[in-house]
């Protein structure tokens, strides 16, 4: 059965609110932000971030998870590191009981 465009599988992680939903991240700096919502696995929920993969986080109670926001892309190869500049970024999560909704984070400049 194809779900609808935006449904969540049963069991899969479902995100109900970011804390605080507005971050401002200094150079050099991270922006700590918990998520909130259900069905996260204990290890390996995978953060989508803006279309990048931030990394796997672990949640000891299923219904949050820290997510550190770096000041800058992951780089690949020999390409150094991008700022990440301010604006309204997409995060999901990945894990093996499937793919969560979309939820936005906006980043402002300090």
């Amino acid at each position: 059965g194809a779900s609808p465009h935006g449904a969540v599988q049963a069991g899969a992680p479902a995100l109900a609110r970011l804390d605080p939903e507005r971050v401002a991240i200094v150079p050099g700096g991270v922006a700590e932000v918990m998520i909130r919502g259900s069905g996260f696995t204990e290890r390996g929920n995978v953060v989508m971030f803006g279309g990048a993969v931030l990394g796997e986080l672990r949640s000891a109670d299923g219904s949050s998870l820290r997510l550190l926001v770096p000041n800058s892309w992951p780089s690949s190869g020999e390409a150094p590191p991008r700022q990440i500049e301010g604006g309204t970024y997409t995060v999901q999560i990945r894990n093996a009981r499937g793919l969560s909704n979309t939820i936005l984070l906006t980043v402002v400049n300090p």
